[in-house]
């Protein structure tokens, strides 16, 4: 990737020094000191991530771009209401969006097999779906302090705002939306306005949606899984998280759609619900959410991409909007 893709808060060298600076004070501080080097963990186009070590154990620092500064205090404040299951902030800045974090725990290693592999997903989305729940009483709370409104009622009108920018959808140019896929868009407009209608009429309420639920995400804490990256999150309709584990487990296994495996992962995050939703109501929300995340993702991947030059990036990173479009015009998420 060329740096010429990077903005200033993934390589500059002087953006670089003014963080480490900003850690070492927040370490000393806290009373703790640092035993190694900082060093880059990871760099993407959209964010950074160093690594710092402790004599209290590895802590992170993460750096969004300007479409995800939010991240800093959602987590703060998710912590708050969720001990336990998102990462301890130890210090969050506001004004740069800049936080650092206690360790997770221990990332997920592969499954050696399916059954492994979806037991283990049973009991992850069971816990999520129950942190769901948990916030639900604070969806208004977590918009407040940045957490994207993507709730049903909202949802059309974000996806007649990606559809008025053609341009941005890289329009008849390479992995970009052909002519005739955006007029087929264009004529999903009402159908988009009844499916969200639908889906609000359903009466499960909006709370926090990680947006980006895969295996990378998920780690082993002392007291149960721990979700982390928070950076795509919004608030909208729950099930639009099942997207990633089914996508997951679909790709990774073979599976299809309909699959016996996918009912099980299904059925184990639809389940704090279920005592006061009926089944087919859980089904067509799940249905119709997972549509509807379609668009949401698109919206993920533009704030994530805010003040990055897109020309220089590979070409899947490039045009991310016009790939999850895509998907909701051949009504195929999982894909």
């Amino acid at each position: 990737m060329s740096t010429a893709a990077l903005a200033a808060w993934t390589w500059d060298d002087a953006w670089l020094t003014r963080a480490t600076t900003w850690i070492t004070g927040v370490v000393e501080e806290r009373g703790t000191r640092l035993i190694g080097t900082i060093e880059r963990a990871h760099v993407r186009p959209w964010s950074s991530v160093l690594s710092v070590p402790t004599t209290e154990g590895t802590w992170w620092f993460k750096a969004n771009g300007p479409g995800a500064v939010h991240e800093a205090p959602l987590v703060r404040t998710l912590h708050a209401l969720t001990a336990g299951r998102v990462p301890d902030p130890v210090a969050v800045d506001e004004s740069t969006g800049w936080f650092l974090l206690r360790s997770a725990g221990e990332p997920l290693t592969a499954a050696p097999t399916l059954e492994a592999d979806l037991a283990r997903w049973e009991t992850i989305v069971g816990e999520y779906a129950a942190l769901q729940r948990d916030l639900v009483p604070y969806a208004e709370e977590l918009t407040a302090v940045g957490a994207p409104d993507l709730r049903p009622e909202k949802a059309p009108d974000t996806f007649d705002a990606l559809l008025d920018d053609p341009a941005a959808l890289w329009l008849d140019q390479p992995a970009g939306l052909t002519r005739e896929e955006y007029d087929g868009l264009l004529a999903l407009r009402l159908d988009v306005r009844d499916w969200c209608d639908e889906l609000a009429g359903l009466g499960i309420p909006a709370t926090v949606q990680h947006d980006d639920l895969h295996a990378g995400n998920v780690f082993r804490g002392p007291g149960g899984y721990v979700f982390i990256d928070w950076a795509d999150a919004c608030v909208s309709h729950p099930f639009g998280s099942l997207l990633h584990p089914e996508r997951e487990l679909t790709s990774r296994w073979g599976l299809s759609p309909g699959a016996p495996e996918l009912e099980r992962l299904r059925a184990a995050y639809v389940a704090p619900w279920s005592c006061t939703y009926d089944p087919a109501t859980l089904r067509r929300a799940r249905r119709l959410a997972l549509l509807i995340t379609c668009v949401v993702r698109a919206l993920a991947w533009r704030r994530a991409l805010d003040g990055v030059e897109r020309a220089a990036l590979k070409e899947y990173y490039a045009t991310p909007e016009s790939r999850w479009l895509r998907k909701l015009l051949h009504a195929a998420p999982l894909s």
